[in-house]
């Protein structure tokens, strides 16, 4: 039994450009496998039975979620998964697969540093007084 994790990424949107009536629908879509492994069956005898062989696998962590947004301008994008089986002698299955993101991992801010004078000069030698400068 073959295993294939399949994403698929599609975007539909207006573009509009300057000077002219309206613009045009763009459509992109990308699609890839983003894992690929052999589920061995017993096969010893000349048919497999019909039942449950179960089976797991690893998600990539850096997957984003499963989505589908659509606006009000005809224009939608959406990230889809699925899981396809492959038979050797048999139909191909696919199963669509929701997947929620892992949240990305917090990181500390870094400290801002304190705010420092600075002295203003009029042709660099005739003091004017200071500005204090702070993030």
């Amino acid at each position: 039994l073959y295993f294939i994790g399949k994403e698929d990424v599609e975007v539909q949107y207006t573009e509009l450009s300057h000077g002219t009536k309206g613009g045009g629908a763009k459509f992109k879509a990308a699609k890839r496998d983003i894992l690929r492994t052999i589920i061995p069956l017993d096969t010893s005898r000349a048919s497999v039975e019909a039942g449950r062989y179960p089976f797991q696998f690893h998600i990539p962590d850096q997957l984003p979620s499963s989505m589908y947004y659509k606006d009000g301008n005809g224009g939608y994008c959406a990230i889809r998964y699925k899981v396809k089986l492959h038979l050797l002698r048999g139909r191909d299955q696919e199963i669509p697969l929701e997947i929620m993101a892992k949240p990305p991992t917090t990181s500390s801010v870094p400290s801002v540093p304190d705010p420092a004078p600075t002295r203003i000069s009029f042709l660099y030698c005739v003091p004017q007084g200071s500005i204090t400068w702070a993030a």
